[in-house]
Parts: structure tokens; C-alpha cells; sequence
């Protein structure tokens, strides 16, 4: 099936896609706001219900169920719950800039942020705590944040790969096996290996050791 504005989509040019423990499908534009698709249903969402700007670039769910919603122009982050907004912005003491590109719940309740510029930050009991290039990441721009099995975090950068662990950050270059140093995207299969999409091929991590794969091993492109 496609699904268009005359079916009821907030805009046709859709920038991220994620579904929710309940089922319901959310869908963030570039430009036009949000969009929920339930029970065949699709309901809208802009700046006129209390986003912080049209352009939606990242949805996440914390452990409670709740939506998180990142923005850019300006960069913005939405929690929607109950049916209402409540929004994040620099003054409220977001630390991230020009855009919020990563939200994520981890298991122990934290919502991890993302943008384009500023880094990492954790919310957690109302309090936003920065992590920089001085904490051990890789770069500032951060594009994707996932948890594996085991508890740890893992975050694509601009610059390469970080795992977050017992309050560390360790970081990986295609000096160590990636494709690329530009990572955006991580999945985790049901036997628990870790799977990072980049900029130039597909990189696998199993037992401890980075694979990477490209078009000359089968891929069909190299941008993942």
C-alpha cells in the first residue's frame, strides 16, 4: 500500500519512520510535522499542537511508553504524552544544537539525545547531563544511538563508533575494522551480533572483531 497526503499523511516527504510498543506507527516530516497511523487511522501533529518546529527529525520511547520527538530549525525535543506536548528547547536546557537527530530509551529509564552539533546528553529525573569530545567521544555529531543485550550503549558519529560502558566511552575508527568512520545506522540480530551501516559499506561485530562488507563482497550499495 502507499500512503499519501490524500490519504491523510502530514507531508509526502517523510524523514523518519518509527513504530511503538502499542503498535501505532509515527512518522516524522521534513517540514509538514508528525504524523501517528492507528487503527487505519492517520492523526496529524504540528507547531499548532505544540511541536517545537515541523521538522522532525528522530523519534524515540522511553521505558514508560512515552513518545520523544527531535526537531530542527530549531532544534527542539517533544515529549508527548497524555495527549499533550511538552517541549525541550536551549532555554530549557537542551544541550544539543541546530538539530536532534537521535532519541533513544535505554532499559535503566535514561533518554539519550543526539544532534547534529553538541554531542550526547542524558535526561534522567528532569536533569540534562552532557557528554563531549572531552568525555571520549569521537565527534560532537551524533546520528544513532541503540542498546544491545548486554546493556551497552553503542553511538554512531560523524567520526566513527563509541560504546558506552560502566561510564566510559570507547571509541572505533576503520582502524579497527569499520567501513567508514561515518556511521549511521545499528542493528542487532537474534544472535546477538551487532550490525553498523555507514557512509562507504555494512560493518558486522562478532566476538569482540569488526567485519566490514562493501559492493565488492555482495553489497548491492555501500551507503547503509
Amino acid at each position: 500500500s502507499i500512503y499519501t497526503t490524500k490519504e491523510g499523511l502530514v507531508d509526502n516527504l517523510a524523514k523518519c519512520v518509527f513504530e511503538s510498543r502499542d503498535g501505532s506507527l509515527w512518522v516524522g516530516s521534513n517540514g509538514g510535522g508528525l504524523s501517528c497511523y492507528r487503527d487505519g487511522q492517520f492523526r496529524n501533529y504540528t507547531t499548532k499542537e505544540g511541536l517545537v518546529s515541523n521538522f522532525v527529525r528522530s523519534i524515540g520511547e522511553d521505558r514508560e511508553g512515552n513518545i520523544w520527538i527531535g526537531t530542527s530549525r530549531p532544534a527542539g525535543l517533544c515529549l508527548f504524552k497524555d495527549g499533550a506536548f511538552t517541549s525541550f528547547t536551549e532555554r530549557r536546557g537542551l544541550p544539543i544544537q541546530q538539530g536532534v537527530r537521535a532519541v533513544f530509551g535505554d532499559r535503566e529509564g535514561n533518554l539519550w539525545i543526539g544532534g547534529d552539533a553538541g554531542g550526547l546528553c542524558r535526561y534522567r529525573d528532569g536533569v540534562f547531563k552532557s557528554f563531549s569530545v572531552q568525555d571520549g567521544l569521537l565527534s560532537g555529531l551524533i546520528r544513532v544511538i541503540a542498546q544491545d543485550r548486554d546493556g551497552h550503549l553503542w553511538i554512531g558519529t560523524g567520526s566513527g563508533l563509541c560504546r558506552y560502558r560502566d561510564g566510559q566511552f570507547t571509541g572505533y575508527t576503520i582502524k579497527d575494522g569499520l567501513a567508514h568512520n561515518a556511521v549511521y545506522s545499528i542493528y542487532e540480530d537474534a544472535e546477538g551480533t551487532l550490525w553498523f551501516g555507514t557512509q562507504r559499506g555494512l560493518t558486522r561485530y562478532r566476538a569482540g572483531r569488526f567485519t566490514p562488507y562493501t559492493t565488492r563482497d555482495g553489497l548491492f550499495q555501500n551507503m547503509i
